[in-house]
């Protein structure tokens, strides 16, 4: 049985503030923190020795981040950051949930129904089947990537055939936003700029709260 709405959105801010005070104790003084900032120094150092091969996994978690709805993306952020600066690590999250975006979809056309009904209620997939099949535009699908999980979305986008080329457009708008909030978070916490991490939250917590009210109108 898939959560109702509210367990899932709750879920979902919850993860971020453990994840924001993960990297939180990464920044602090504490005997705990310390260790943690020497876990983020090894592995930096790791990834600057195989550039290539720390990018190309940094880029599969994040795509493995955007598939499956336990796991946040904002874990990677610190790594990144030490590792490639705040755009680098911008532009790998992004390509990492790009990708995500692309397989998911891709299961979701071969395996379909039987895997989406473990992800979404049977009334919220005939939902988003319903709007998909009447509006196969960019905008439309922009908004629903916009409103909606993309550990689901991408899943229903390949059970329906939406057209793969206005998917693909409307994955890469709606995206970028997130990944530019996720790395800002994660850069306001480990340079102990609060008031910018407290105006995040905010800001994160409201567009989680307009996600479930979108649900809400759609089903």
């Amino acid at each position: 049985m898939t959560p109702p709405a509210w367990r899932r959105v709750a879920g979902r801010l919850l993860v971020l503030l453990l994840v924001l005070a993960a990297i939180a104790l990464i920044v602090s003084s504490d005997p705990v923190g310390a260790q943690m900032q020497l876990l983020l120094q090894q592995t930096t150092s790791l990834i600057r020795e195989h550039p290539v091969l720390g990018a190309a996994l940094f880029v599969v978690v994040s795509a493995l981040s955007a598939m499956l709805m336990f796991f946040s993306g904002a874990v990677l952020v610190p790594v990144g950051i030490e590792s490639w600066g705040e755009i680098g690590c911008l532009l790998l999250l992004w390509a990492g949930w790009l990708l995500g975006g692309l397989v998911s979809y891709g299961i979701g056309r071969q395996f379909g129904r039987p895997l989406i009904a473990h992800l979404i209620t049977e009334q919220d997939l005939r939902s988003y089947e319903a709007r998909m099949m009447r509006n196969t535009g960019f905008v439309p699908a922009f908004l629903l990537q916009l409103a909606f999980p993309s550990d689901v979305m991408g899943y229903v986008f390949g059970l329906v055939h939406f057209p793969f080329k206005v998917y693909v457009a409307a994955l890469l708008c709606a995206e970028l936003p997130y990944a530019v909030g996720t790395v800002f978070l994660g850069a306001a916490v480990m340079q102990q700029h609060w008031i910018a991490l407290a105006a995040g939250v905010c800001g994160a917590a409201v567009v989680i709260a307009w996600q479930w009210r979108m649900r809400r109108i759609k089903s």
